[in-house]
């Protein structure tokens, strides 16, 4: 990424855009093969099907938003022709926001709002948002936001979190201070070191790298409850795979709102309050795991059938019932337009008949 979701603007929709920090994937066309691998040969038997662009983690984002809503065995997508799935899980509690974060090479947010993906000018691009970095924290930033990332990847989520980021903060402490790693500039087997991320793997649970990585994402998570009031947010990725991670973040965000907002609390405490802020059911891992990816397209695919079956059913609608209906709509609007002059008129003439007849007697 970043990658063009928005069908109205057609020069940029399904392609790379020219800002993506991988050089050789800048302006590549992902639309145009999946059209024409979907085009089908245009018979009752093999009708093209529809196609959907949309980011890597936006998809996720929706999947697991079906999933926690109170909705979660029922996909939206594909119910909305058919309201006899009311009884799916009515215990459940109704949410209208869902954040997907991957953590691997990068750092990606996917929002849901309100049911629905969130676009914008492009697409959330919350892994470049700048974070508050844990006290004596020198570390420069990762390599690869030297070129086009935003605040060049210094004290960035990404910059920090990311499994690039990670491995060239552990080189950095094995080498020396004055050693540089990465694509910023290094060179030799420290620049394809930093690129083989799996010396992450060998590393203890407590060591300092992670406790910046959870701080980083902890940050995040802060974000998106303070300015879009998420009411779930999910972690994924390969860093997420290390199990000790998510009690810290959990833990680290409560730290960092500092009672501000209302949030659940345990209730192992006797005491009044309910005991500790617990964010165990509003920063959860992926219920789809190592899958979420695919369940994403999945549920993007159904996505883009239900759209396809609602033009249609647009198309196929008779002209002349369109026309009536839109001529009822534009009679029903006029008469309450003057419906509602009148009534304010005869309450304006009402209103001055009383104040007229007060001042009268008052001065007899």
């Amino acid at each position: 990424g970043p990658v063009g979701v928005r069908a109205d603007d057609t020069e940029r929709y399904g392609r790379i855009l020219s800002s993506s920090p991988k050089a050789a994937w800048r302006n590549v066309d992902l639309l145009t093969p999946l059209r024409q691998a979907c085009s089908g040969n245009n018979d009752d038997d093999d009708k093209p099907l529809p196609v959907l662009v949309e980011t890597d983690v936006n998809a996720p984002a929706l999947a697991e938003y079906y999933y926690c809503s109170s909705r979660r065995d029922v996909n939206p997508a594909t119910t909305s022709r058919n309201n006899n799935s009311s009884s799916s899980s009515s215990s459940s509690t109704m949410i209208t926001s869902t954040a997907y974060i991957t953590v691997g090479t990068g750092v990606g947010v996917g929002l849901v709002v309100n049911g629905k993906p969130v676009h914008g000018r492009m697409h959330p691009e919350g892994g470049h948002i700048p974070v508050q970095p844990l006290p004596h924290d020198a570390f420069a930033g990762y390599s690869w936001g030297k070129d086009k990332s935003p605040f060049q990847g210094i004290h960035t989520v990404e910059g920090i979190a990311s499994t690039v980021a990670l491995t060239e903060r552990v080189l950095l402490q094995d080498a020396g201070p004055h050693t540089t790693v990465g694509g910023g500039g290094g060179s030799g087997d420290n620049a394809n070191t930093a690129q083989n991320r799996s010396i992450l793997a060998d590393l203890p649970d407590h060591h300092p790298a992670f406790e910046h990585a959870v701080n980083a994402l902890a940050n995040l998570c802060a974000t998106l409850l303070l300015m879009l009031s998420m009411e779930r947010i999910v972690l994924g990725g390969g860093l997420m795979n290390r199990a000790s991670l998510l009690p810290k973040i959990q833990a680290r965000t409560a730290q960092l709102l500092n009672g501000y907002l209302p949030l659940p609390r345990t209730t192992t405490a006797t005491s009044i309050g309910g005991g500790d802020e617990d964010l165990t059911s509003i920063i959860t891992l992926s219920q789809h795991g190592k899958d979420a990816g695919l369940n994403g397209a999945i549920v993007l695919a159904q996505h883009a059938y239900q759209q396809s079956l609602e033009m249609n059913d647009n198309d196929d609608e008779d002209p002349s019932i369109a026309t009536t209906t839109k001529r009822l709509k534009q009679e029903a609007f006029a008469t309450g337009l003057w419906h509602g002059m009148i009534v304010g008129a005869v309450a304006v003439a009402a209103m001055f008949q009383f104040v007229r007849g007060t001042f009268f007697r008052k001065r007899l």
